[in-house]
């Protein structure tokens, strides 16, 4: 069906394609390097302002400034009157990084868009994925930084790193904490995630919903300095949960500073296991290790954050550590219940990184977790994973990782 999909959209798309000739070539190199001048000069020659590109964009919707989005208004140029790979022009605009000044000359052109109904959700967009100009553009228009979906812009700014677009956010007047106690606190967002960059904004913003030590541990201080900023903040050791001081240095792979912190009678009372599920999901297995030797145990909570990200990014740890890290968890892994099992298996097929990870499916089998195991609604792990590979075609799973599906 996927297949099919993409076959129709671009049998759709060729008629359009095949018409783009020297002239739109002209005109979409104009687009590429911003150059309104030579996007004017090829528009002179004949090029159809609303020929698609080809990623299936028209021109309009590849505008970042407003010298460009003049030019193409002048010529003709429209939006489509339908969302366009899922996208409205308006979020499209945002995502390709159109600045304030393009957004609010094309903006009352978008048919599809209301601000009055749209704007919480193109402003979460913004924060989500570092827009700081869409962000000034949005709240001019008087849209407000509210919760939407579980989330507050701040905390989606937080979560993801968006230095800059949290920056705009404060600056326009939202707050830097969460008052409802159903959206999350992005300090903590930012803590849990290693944002030590939006944490320090916010923290000198006023949001000190975290203990101090855990924000001054986000900071990585200098070596010499942890032993007496742990000494100095000892009653916080007792703090537990994913932005404790414990977790907070578990996530940052610092063993020197959770040996220092259990030393002292970290986890005593709370437990060292969101610690553990800290270390296991950034494949720190050194402190994975400690922290198993000090009687932490591989709850299922922890056992996901392995398996979760078995298959890593390029820009997380090697493969080989978040490997080791699951060898660590499952020699000490205790009895789990079948839907247990049936989380941790499908999991190990639907990994953080689309393609699963044949590595961590083949280790949970030889531990004896059964591809038989069936989940509270009866559901196998195959069909669990089928239902959750796009379109229930398992497109995104590796040809080893099929096989294992088996």
């Amino acid at each position: 069906m996927l297949m099919k999909r993409i076959l129709l959209s671009a049998l759709l798309l060729l008629p359009a394609l095949l018409c783009a000739g020297p002239k739109e070539d002209a005109l979409f190199a104009a687009l590429r390097e911003d150059d309104p001048a030579a996007a004017r000069a090829a528009l002179e020659q004949g090029a159809d302002p609303n020929t698609p590109l080809r990623s299936g964009l028209v021109p309009l919707l590849r505008v970042r400034t407003a010298p460009m989005a003049k030019v193409l208004l002048e010529y003709g140029a429209t939006f489509p009157k339908e969302p366009l790979h899922g996208q409205t022009p308006t979020r499209h605009l945002i995502l390709n990084q159109a600045d304030a000044k393009a957004l609010a000359l094309l903006v009352p052109h978008d048919a599809q868009t209301d601000l009055a109904r749209d704007g919480t959700e193109l402003l979460l967009l913004a924060s989500q994925v570092g827009r700081p100009e869409a962000i000034a553009y949005l709240r001019a228009q008087g849209v407000q930084p509210k919760a939407k979906l579980g989330f507050t812009p701040v905390a989606l700014a937080a979560m993801f790193g968006s230095v800059e677009s949290l920056r705009a956010l404060l600056e326009g007047g939202a707050s830097p904490c969460t008052e409802s106690p159903e959206v999350p606190c992005p300090i903590q967002n930012a803590l849990a995630v290693r944002q030590g960059a939006c944490a320090k904004l916010l923290w000198e913003a006023g949001c000190r919903h975290v203990p101090e030590l855990s924000y001054r541990l986000s900071q990585n201080p200098p070596e010499a300095e942890v032993e007496a900023l742990i000494e100095t903040h000892r009653a916080e050791l007792e703090t537990g949960g994913q932005v404790s001081p414990l977790a907070v240095a578990a996530n940052h792979g610092k063993l020197g500073w959770v040996r220092a912190m259990v030393e002292r009678g970290a986890g005593e009372k709370t437990g060292l296991e969101a610690a553990l599920e800290a270390a296991a999901s950034e494949g720190h297995w050194e402190v994975v290790d400690y922290l198993l030797i000090n009687r932490a145990r591989p709850t299922t909570a922890v056992l996901e954050a392995a398996v979760w990200n078995a298959n890593p990014y390029t820009e997380q740890r090697p493969k080989e550590d978040f490997l080791r890290t699951l060898d660590l968890l499952l020699e000490k892994a205790g009895t789990y219940t079948e839907a247990e099992q049936h989380l941790l298996l499908t999991m190990s097929f639907a990994t953080r990184n689309p393609g699963g990870s044949p590595e961590a499916i083949r280790k949970l089998l030889a531990h004896g977790f059964p591809l038989s195991a069936r989940n509270a609604e009866g559901q196998s792990v195959e069909e669990a994973v089928r239902k959750l590979c796009t379109d229930n075609t398992c497109a995104e799973l590796s040809p080893e990782v099929k096989a294992l599906l088996k």
